[in-house]
C-alpha cells in the first residue's frame, strides 16, 4: 500500500512539473530590417534587430545569438543597443553576442542594431544571420530560432557561374573527329560482329553437348541418385507395413 501511494505521488509531482513547464515557455520572433532594398559599395549598411510576438509569463531581460555574415562583401562597424537594451557584448572572432535591459519586457520592440560597411569587393548579394537565438526572464531560457537579413549591392561581383569564360574556341579538328568517328564505329560494329558470331558458336556448341549428354535417342532420360533413394524409402516402407498387418491379424 505504501508503494502504491508513493508512486502516486511521484506521478502527480512529474505531471506538475510538465505543466508548470508548459505553462512558462517563452515564444517569439525574432526579425533584421535595414532602410534600404539596396546598397552601393562603400555605404553603411544598418540592420534593426527586432523582438515580436512574445508571449510569456513573465517577460524577457536578456538575449544573446550568434552572428554570421560574409566577411569578403561585409566590414563589422559596430553595434548598439536599441529601445532599452544595452550595448551588447560581442566576439568577432565566435560572433557571440549577448545583451540585455533594464527591466522585463513582453512588448514588440528593437533590441540592437548593427551596423556594416559595404567592402569594394562585396558580392551582388550577402547575407547576415543571427542563429541560435535564445531569451530568458524569471521562467528559464528559450529558443526563438534564427533570423536572417539579405544584402543587395548595386554593381556588386555575381556569384553565378563564377568560372564561365565567355570566349568562343574554335574546334579545327572537326573534321578529324568526324573521320576518327568513323573509323571507331567500323571497328566497333566489326568487333561486335565477331563477338556475336563466336557467343552464339560457342552458346550453340554448348547446347548440343547438354542435349546429347542428357538424351539418347530411343532412351529416356536417367533418374538421379535421388530419385533412387525415394524409390528405396517407399519399397522398405511396403514391406514393414506388410510385416506389422501380418503379425497383427495372427494376434487377433
Amino acid at each position: 500500500m505504501k508503494k502504491i501511494s508513493l508512486i502516486s505521488i511521484l506521478i502527480i509531482l512529474i505531471l506538475a512539473t510538465i505543466a508548470t513547464s508548459v505553462y512558462a515557455a517563452t515564444t517569439g520572433k525574432i526579425d533584421m530590417t535595414t532602410q534600404k532594398s539596396e546598397y552601393s559599395k562603400g555605404e553603411e549598411v544598418v540592420i534593426d534587430v527586432k523582438v515580436s510576438d512574445l508571449k510569456s509569463d513573465k517577460g524577457i531581460i536578456t538575449l544573446g545569438a550568434t552572428l554570421e555574415y560574409d566577411k569578403n562583401s561585409l566590414e563589422f562597424v559596430k553595434m548598439s543597443g536599441a529601445d532599452n537594451w544595452s550595448n551588447p557584448s560581442y566576439n568577432d572572432a565566435n560572433g557571440k553576442l549577448i545583451t540585455d535591459r533594464s527591466g522585463l519586457t513582453k512588448t514588440d520592440e528593437s533590441v540592437a542594431k548593427i551596423t556594416f560597411k559595404v567592402k569594394s569587393t562585396a558580392a551582388s548579394t550577402s547575407n547576415v544571420k543571427l542563429k541560435g537565438v535564445e531569451v530568458s526572464g524569471g521562467d528559464g531560457v528559450f529558443k526563438l530560432g534564427e533570423a536572417t537579413s539579405t544584402i543587395k549591392v548595386k554593381n556588386g561581383t555575381s556569384t553565378e557561374n563564377p568560372g564561365t569564360n565567355s570566349n568562343t574556341i574554335t574546334d579545327n579538328n572537326k573534321n578529324n573527329t568526324s573521320t576518327n568517328n568513323a573509323s571507331n564505329n567500323i571497328v566497333t560494329n566489326k568487333t561486335n560482329s565477331t563477338s556475336n558470331t563466336k557467343n552464339n558458336t560457342t552458346k550453340n556448341t554448348t547446347t548440343n553437348q547438354v542435349k546429347k549428354q542428357n538424351v539418347t535417342p530411343g532412351k529416356l532420360p536417367k533418374a538421379g541418385i535421388g530419385s533412387q533413394i525415394v524409390i528405396g524409402i517407399l519399397v522398405i516402407a511396403i514391406i514393414v507395413a506388410t510385416i506389422f498387418l501380418i503379425k497383427y491379424k495372427k494376434i487377433k
